[in-house]
């Protein structure tokens, strides 16, 4: 049958020197932000090097050994993975499944991503990336890898491949299991979709053959993971009751509505969970935003950073450096080699956060960092009554492009291309009014916080001078729940929103906003915009707040916007507000205008 697989393509034509000291070097920055181009061509994914082979990348493959490391892991060759991406991935623009996640993988490298997955939920673990990285992997060889079954890959598939050919083509086993039938037609769907557009080449029997290919490694990936993942749980559970290692603390996710109707208080050993990100782009300032939430958390949980799983796409990567296919890479480059792994890493983890809750097994609180704020992470944050909190940071973006080129050139080290770090940037804030309208009424509190201040101070030559020790104010705080946007600085949330119009092709800070009004009235109208924000409660706080205590907020609000109307309660405080950004209180006032008349 594994000839099918094969046959399928019958049918288918388818040099930085390291500077001294770059801290606040502004003149070493602004020659490299001159420069965007070169680093956006620097960088390489896996996709790109199937599609077009590593000679378009020599100085990343000049040492022969140097490879993917999730390549040399995959039971797929090269040529079919390349035919994969192009039936099903992230191909030309069109949304798709990532190649981390087509590839179907050798067994010992699955359970190795599984471990990587699931100690942080339940082991404390180093807080060091690179020491997280080496204690996953000695965990794994020495307590996983003896446990779990021994799987021969190949022949698994050819099992399956022939299993799924018998019920696609016999009347009483497609009753069976009509899942299979209309998951087989489903991705049929797709390709042929994908064959009208020109983006492949496939005959009928092409597409029926790709898609069958792919619900047998479907179905395969699904069995052989939970085979993995039951006994990974076991072992992993079994040496902490062993006090072999330190555990976690755990908590139990119950619904809200446990209680309801129950006299006797609820039991204390159901304690809130809570769940933390720290979104934004690369350059930031998330790990700033770290530092001074740590001590925050500590002051009102109790907990200390290291008692929370500590998910991050960063700390992930590190389980693959040791990996022998990446020894001879250059260390700037090691980060593209192992990130689409790291990433199929960092989303099991949440996909066994969601089975140990559906066991209604103890589950950890969450502290992860992530450059956007998508639904599925915060669907399983909120889970039985879980409360989400989030911060988003941010600060000029042509700032932030300089900023992860200097701090890849300083530790000699993986430089984020600037067309990516410009289109983190330009999606959170594209994402922003969606989030608060699929959160609305959940538990989900949102900072947005312009660190741009901040990272100047922590890189400037005077740190010692530390008076002002209050932190950085966030320019705005959201609570989804009673669909509410405290406005704490006007100025900041507007530069915020605008980066919404974002040329993430910009080869220098002056293309940043090219053909794009980033006025600001122009910038108000997006901050108010109801078609976007819909019936969303915009309230502008005291300028003297000293508490971003939501309960602070509501007693400290000088005016609101609603449905395009404003309403001022305090005027002297309203016109405090107004002396510190006259320009941008008069175009309130004027959108407001404009949309009481419209209404009316």
């Amino acid at each position: 049958m594994l000839s099918k697989v094969i046959s399928v393509s019958k049918h288918i034509k388818s040099k930085v020197r390291k500077p001294i000291n770059l801290g606040g070097n502004t003149q070493v920055v602004r020659f490299y932000s001159n420069d965007w181009k070169k680093f956006n061509e620097g960088s390489c994914d896996i996709e790109g090097v199937l599609q077009s082979g590593k000679e378009a990348f020599p100085d990343i493959f000049k040492d022969s050994t140097v490879e993917f490391t999730a390549l040399k892991n995959s039971v797929q060759k090269k040529d079919e993975l390349k035919l994969m991406i192009t039936a099903f991935g992230h191909h030309k623009g069109h949304h798709g499944t990532s190649v981390g996640d087509l590839i179907l993988y050798e067994s010992r490298r699955r359970s190795l991503q599984m471990t990587g997955a699931l100690i942080p939920l339940l082991v404390k673990t180093p807080p060091q990336n690179i020491e997280f990285g080496c204690f996953v992997r000695d965990f794994h060889s020495k307590h996983i890898v003896p446990a779990i079954p021994e799987i021969d890959m190949l022949s698994e598939r050819q099992k399956y491949l022939d299993w799924v050919y018998r019920v696609l083509n016999d009347a009483d086993k497609r009753q069976q299991h009509p899942q299979i039938y209309k998951h087989f037609h489903k991705l049929k769907a797709e390709l042929l979709k994908r064959r009208e557009e020109g983006i492949i080449d496939a005959s009928d029997l092409g597409i029926s053959e790709l898609a069958m290919i792919r619900v047998a490694d479907d179905l395969l990936k699904k069995e052989v993971d939970e085979r993995i993942y039951t006994v990974s749980e076991s072992v992993i559970e079994s040496l902490l009751k062993q006090c072999k290692y330190e555990a976690l603390p755990l908590v139990s996710a119950v619904h809200a509505n446990t209680f309801i109707g129950v006299p006797e208080k609820a039991p204390t050993s159901y304690p809130d969970r809570f769940t933390v990100l720290m979104a934004g782009g690369p350059g930031s300032g998330k790990s700033i935003t770290t530092e001074s939430f740590a001590l925050q958390l500590q002051q009102q949980t109790g907990y200390s950073l290291d008692e929370l799983a500590l998910l991050t796409v960063d700390r992930k990567r590190t389980i693959y450096y040791d990996d022998e296919c990446v020894k001879g890479a250059h260390k700037k480059h090691i980060g593209t080699l192992t990130h689409a792994e790291a990433v199929v890493t960092y989303n099991m983890s949440g996909e066994f956060l969601t089975r140990r809750m559906d066991q209604n097994k103890k589950v950890p609180n969450v502290f992860k960092e992530m450059c956007n704020v998508w639904p599925k992470w915060l669907d399983i944050g909120l889970k039985k009554d879980g409360t989400y909190l989030i911060t988003v940071s941010t600060r000029k973006p042509e700032n932030a492009v300089d900023g992860v080129i200097q701090r890849g050139i300083a530790n000699n080290d993986f430089i984020t291309p600037p067309e990516y770090v410009l289109n983190s940037y330009r999606s959170v804030s594209e994402r922003f009014p969606l989030v608060i309208q699929e959160n609305r009424s959940n538990k989900v509190i949102i900072s947005v916080v312009n660190n741009e201040l901040a990272i100047e101070k922590k890189f400037s030559r005077q740190q010692d001078q530390e008076s002002n020790s209050e932190g950085n104010k966030p320019a705005i705080v959201v609570d989804c729940e009673t669909n509410t946007i405290y406005v704490i600085n006007l100025p900041q949330y507007m530069d915020f929103i605008n980066q919404s119009q974002l040329n993430t092709k910009a080869t220098s800070a002056q293309e940043l906003f090219a053909n794009a009004d980033i006025s600001i009235a122009a910038g108000m109208a997006r901050v108010i915009d109801p078609a976007k924000f819909e019936s969303v409660k915009i309230a502008f706080v005291s300028k003297d707040i000293s508490s971003t205590a939501i309960n602070k907020l509501e007693k400290n609000i000088v005016a609101t916007v609603q449905d395009g109307v404003l309403s001022v309660s305090d005027e002297e405080g309203f016109e405090e507000l107004k002396s510190n950004a006259p320009e941008h209180f008069d175009a309130l006032k004027s959108a407001t205008l404009q949309s009481t008349l419209s209404i009316k």
